[in-house]
């Protein structure tokens, strides 16, 4: 599994706390902070002065087990360009579909997205670079429905789909989910395994 980066809300999220809401700042943050991530994590002297952040030189020890480096999947909103970009320079991608309900509408701009994160990559990245890229969505499946799952998670597979994530969110949703309704859904493991 990877790490994930992405922008988070504006105002609400940020501003409200203290921190910068304008989107295209944190996405400047974003980047230099993935930079940072990236260079303490070869387990190399690694030193940055950047825009907004500035690291002496350091050694961060133990490096990762995974090399070159745990694979970072980046989030982004659907059509917004830059979050595109910044996917095809890492090793995967977590589309948000915000705002979307209709599954088809999000499985049409799923296949837009990757088709787009997949040319990006190809003019940007030599051959050589180009290693394995996942696409990681989440959602929510039907409670005891495996074949609706099933499809459902076939569906986002067949629009470019490779990793699937049950959404737990249990403030989400009517009823809202118990305790024990929580664990079973983990206890269950992951649908594709089954």
């Amino acid at each position: 599994m990877g790490g994930g980066g992405g922008l988070g809300g504006g105002q609400e999220q940020f501003g409200d706390l203290g921190d910068e809401p304008d989107q295209r700042v944190r996405g400047e943050m974003l980047d230099e902070g993935l930079a940072v991530v990236n260079g303490l994590w070869s387990g190399e002297t690694f030193q940055f002065d950047g825009r907004y952040y500035h690291l002496r030189p350091t050694v961060f020890r133990p490096p990762p087990r995974q090399q070159p480096r745990i694979p970072v999947w980046v989030a982004g909103v659907w059509p917004h360009k830059r979050p595109l970009a910044r996917m095809a320079r890492w090793d995967g991608m977590f589309p948000l579909f915000w705002g979307v309900d209709d599954l088809a509408e999000q499985q049409a701009h799923l296949r837009q997205m990757v088709a787009a994160v997949q040319t990006l990559r190809r003019e940007a990245l030599p051959a050589s670079a180009q290693a394995p890229f996942d696409v990681v969505v989440t959602g929510t499946t039907p409670s005891g429905q495996e074949a609706q799952t099933e499809e459902r998670i076939a569906a986002f597979a067949a629009a470019g789909a490779t990793w699937w994530l049950e959404s737990l969110n249990p403030e989400r949703g009517s009823p809202v989910w118990s305790l024990a309704q929580l664990r079973e859904r983990v206890l269950a493991g992951p649908l594709g395994e089954r």
